[in-house]
């Protein structure tokens, strides 16, 4: 397909379209030899194993981790190791795979790395046995099997009761085998649950503050009030002499006069508390 320019450009002819193809290609698969061993796998390429264990003097019911990678060219989809017969005095937990591809576009291949979390349910000493690893090599056009290491593990007894993994994930165990070195030994402190929370004094104590807090609030209020139902008394008292005065009030306008300013007067005085 070549396209030099845009269909609607304004500034050149019109793009043309051409379609090409390649040749049809023939592939001639062979079949896998047999193997003298007797062991075969579709593993196909050139490929190398490694192997490493975190520790091998642990002990009982403590978690350690056995790494696995395999890594070269080759179909890497197809390279699996997971069926690994472990010692029965190991807790084998399932493993965690992860697949690096080769960066390199000319190679297909990479690197697999399987991850195993074990626990040792027994003290001794306990073998964890090679991996075996077999391909076939198309440039040697043979099998090869390769090997990891053989790990010792010298598993001391725990005083300590067995701890259940049942339901925890691998990385939940591997926390708890390392929680393990760290558990206190030391004697706990217990509380009566008997006990009162607080004791006499501090009960006294509180009510004591209450009291200094409350009283003088108290006492506030009550003042308040008793002045204002003491000027109540005095405005009422005020309001019935000034009434009482004016009752016995003449009839020529001067007694009129008269009585409302002795009214008056004696109301102000009875109001402000005054005896003249």
């Amino acid at each position: 397909k070549q396209q030099r320019w845009n269909d609607f450009s304004l500034f050149g002819p019109p793009s043309k379209k051409f379609t090409v193809s390649t040749n049809p290609l023939e592939l001639d698969v062979q079949p896998l030899p047999t193997n003298s061993g007797g062991k075969v796998s579709p593993v196909v390429g050139n490929w190398d194993i490694r192997s490493s264990i975190n520790s091998t003097n642990i002990k009982q019911d403590e978690a350690v981790t056995l790494k696995v990678i395999i890594s070269g060219t080759g179909n890497i989809q197809a390279v699996d190791i997971t069926d690994i017969s472990f010692p029965y005095e190991l807790e084998v937990f399932e493993p965690e795979i992860q697949v690096k591809d080769n960066p390199l576009r000319d190679k297909i291949g990479g690197e697999k790395q399987f991850e195993w979390v074990l626990i040792p349910r027994f003290a001794g000493d306990i073998y964890i046995p090679k991996v075996e690893f077999i391909y076939f090599n198309p440039r040697t056009e043979k099998w090869m099997p390769q090997y990891t290491s053989k790990y010792h593990l010298n598993v001391a007894p725990n005083e300590k009761a067995s701890v259940s993994t049942l339901g925890l994930s691998k990385e939940e165990v591997a926390l708890m085998g390392e929680d393990i070195r760290f558990l206190d030994e030391s004697k706990p402190k217990w509380r009566d649950r008997n006990r009162r929370l607080f004791s006499g004094t501090a009960l006294t104590l509180l009510f004591l503050s209450g009291v200094v807090f409350v009283f003088p609030n108290s006492l506030s209020a009550t003042r308040e009030k008793l002045d204002r139902s003491s000027g109540n008394r005095q405005a009422r008292r005020a309001l019935k002499s000034a009434l009482k005065i004016l009752d016995s009030s003449g009839k020529s306008p001067e007694d009129i006069y008269t009585h409302i300013y002795k009214a008056v007067v004696s109301f102000i005085n009875h109001k402000i508390g005054s005896r003249k």
